[in-house]
């Protein structure tokens, strides 16, 4: 994972990622238990984070999704230092990396708003309600949807607004643009 070549980085995370992405694929695979990977995962979490920042963007896409994947199966819930998390956010509006990378971080911080959270449960209400009454409930989507909109828009500005030195906010609104690129290409 540190190596000094971008090809053995990439090549060690494809290999951490691959049971991750065998499980995503097929949830009921018994040939893999994906807890077996708690101790290697967890030794090297700093590090795979660490390559969200590679100087090789191709091994930021591969770090960007193994750290999804990790999080989906909850080997991330243990991190407690900040620094792992912004260094991970800061990725989505990068101007330095690739859109797949952007988008990827993105993805990444979606997962960690609650607000999203309330979606699949919102969504399971739904689902029970129409099979009842057959109606809708635009009212409580639309509520989900704006308090989605509203929390994605506040990690925004914190993003481009960082304090310097001086105590002084100088707003990067430009980079705004790479967190727009990244929700239109979202499914």
């Amino acid at each position: 994972i540190s190596d000094k070549q971008a090809v053995v980085r990439k090549a060690a995370l494809h290999g951490l990622l691959a049971p991750f992405d065998a499980i995503h694929k097929d949830p009921d695979n018994a040939d893999i238990d994906i807890n077996a990977m708690e101790k290697v995962i967890t030794k090297f979490r700093r590090r795979i984070a660490d390559r969200a920042l590679d100087v090789s963007t191709s091994v930021q896409e591969v770090a960007l999704r193994l750290i999804i994947r990790m999080a989906a199966e909850s080997f991330m819930e243990d991190e407690n230092d900040d620094a792992v998390w912004d260094q991970i956010n800061a990725c989505a509006i990068d101007p330095n990396t690739t859109f797949e990378v952007r988008k990827l971080a993105l993805c990444f911080i979606i997962d960690q708003l609650e607000s999203f959270d309330e979606e699949e449960a919102m969504e399971e209400e739904t689902s029970r309600f129409k099979k009842k009454k057959g109606a809708s409930l635009t009212s409580s989507q639309l509520r989900i949807a704006t308090k989605q909109w509203s929390d994605l828009g506040n990690w925004v500005a914190n993003m481009l607004s960082p304090e310097d030195d001086d105590g002084k906010q100088e707003i990067e609104v430009q980079l705004a643009n790479h967190v727009v690129h990244s929700l239109r290409a979202m499914p």
